[in-house]
């Protein structure tokens, strides 16, 4: 339920970002990682509804899932993690801990707009 309220904020942040108040957008592209928490489908059934009425009304969602890295603390070897696959504590060349990252990034990556 919280793609409801993140569907909202995407849109409020776009709608400040217009050039002109003629504006139109026609696309946002955002980024998440694989640990963002963000069902697409949920969060775009969200936005189709709220868009209406507003400069975004034309505006389609697409979203890029990112991969993580894992790197060791100690050596720092890295590896890319993909969802679904093994998550490895410890590094495989030292045995030391390793940590993840970009794992749970989720933004707004660019914004297509059209002025009338």
């Amino acid at each position: 339920m919280h793609e409801a309220s993140i569907a909202q904020a995407i849109l409020d942040q776009v709608l400040k970002a217009l050039p002109a108040p003629d504006s139109r957008v026609t696309k946002i592209s955002l980024i998440a990682g694989p640990f963002a928490g963000i069902e697409f489908e949920s969060l775009n059934f969200y936005f189709e509804e709220l868009k209406k009425d507003t400069p975004a009304a034309p505006a389609t969602l697409e979203m890029k899932t990112l991969s993580a890295t894992i790197i060791c603390t100690s050596c720092s070897h890295q590896e890319d993690f993909t969802p679904g696959s093994e998550l490895k504590t410890k590094c495989p060349i030292c045995s030391a801990p390793n940590r993840v990252t970009g794992s749970s990034d989720f933004y707004i990556d660019s914004i297509e707009v059209e002025e009338e």
